[in-house]
């Protein structure tokens, strides 16, 4: 795994906004910048592929073991949904897609920092947006990066097993949330599930029916980097600000690696259906990487 520089595509902006990347610049900085790009080998790819089935195999055993033993209160899941998780979990409901935060230097294992489960922060930047970037700036060499193709293959799927509209939830007023989500919505499209847009603000719920609503009353079904403290041998080294407050989460300290004594990079390996297809790559030059956190391409 190694760190290259290269220089940017004449008028990128403008490339990228037409793929759909609004928010490629945040505060006068790239948010995706394609100044530099991570290589891997092919053993590398393979490991990260191999360790993303591992850790999916492990959280689905981790899932067993908590309704076993009935343990869903200690992840502060009110009651009245414990059903529901249960049903959903007996009844082997399909997954979409999942990203796996990985630290990774090529040469030590893949170690898990994180399993983002249920969002679909940085989509757009690993499955379309990076691959267009390769095919303009290495067209011969290779990309891990199926995440498309397989994210089509799972809305065909749940086109089929549930038929229905599908409502696709954004932030209203967040470019990226709604771009990430309209570009869910689109391959969800093309797979022919019929869909629909909605703000989470719009999102009622109808009391006397137990049913989520939309406007017209119909019925519907710690992130990045925030409130993280760093020890190292009993004493606080980093703490970050952010909005929560609440139980905390203690893990291992396990340290990004660290490129030209600058770029600490985060490795996502997302998970569509099952399948481990792809990889996308924060950098920052703090060790926790945050809402800011660039995204940087990779080949291998």
């Amino acid at each position: 795994m190694r760190r290259h520089h290269t220089s940017p595509r004449n008028d990128w902006q403008k490339i990228v906004e037409s793929q759909g990347m609004y928010y490629h610049t945040a505060d006068g900085v790239p948010y995706w910048d394609e100044s530099a790009y991570y290589e891997f080998t092919d053993r590398e790819i393979d490991a990260l592929e191999e360790a993303t089935y591992a850790l999916d195999q492990m959280c689905l055993a981790a899932v067993q073991h908590v309704l076993d033993c009935d343990l869903l209160d200690k992840f502060l899941i009110p009651k009245e949904f414990h059903r529901y998780i249960r049903d959903s979990w007996e009844q082997d409901e399909r997954t979409v897609y999942g990203r796996f935060d990985l630290a990774y230097d090529g040469t030590q294992s893949p170690k898990l920092l994180e399993y983002n489960a249920d969002t679909p922060t940085a989509l757009l930047e690993a499955a379309v947006i990076q691959w267009h970037w390769l095919r303009d700036s290495f067209p011969r060499l290779s990309q891990f990066s199926s995440i498309h193709e397989r994210l089509l293959e799972a809305w065909k799927l749940l086109a089929n097993e549930r038929p229905g509209r599908m409502y696709f939830a954004s932030v209203a007023g967040c470019v990226e949330d709604y771009m990430t989500v309209s570009y869910l919505r689109d391959v969800a499209i093309q797979a022919g599930c019929d869909t629909a847009p909605i703000n989470i603000e719009d999102i009622g719920w109808d009391d006397d029916r137990g049913l989520f609503t939309d406007k017209d009353e119909n019925p519907i079904f710690s992130r990045e980097g925030a409130n993280i403290q760093v020890f190292k041998q009993g004493k606080l080294v980093l703490a970050t600000d952010g909005p929560y407050d609440g139980p905390a989460i203690y893990q291992e300290s396990c340290s990004l690696p660290l490129f030209e004594g600058k770029y600490y990079a985060c490795i996502g390996s997302w998970i569509v259906d099952g399948w481990a297809c792809g990889i996308g790559i924060r950098e920052d030059e703090s060790m926790v990487t945050g809402n800011l956190s660039r995204f940087v391409p990779h080949v291998f």
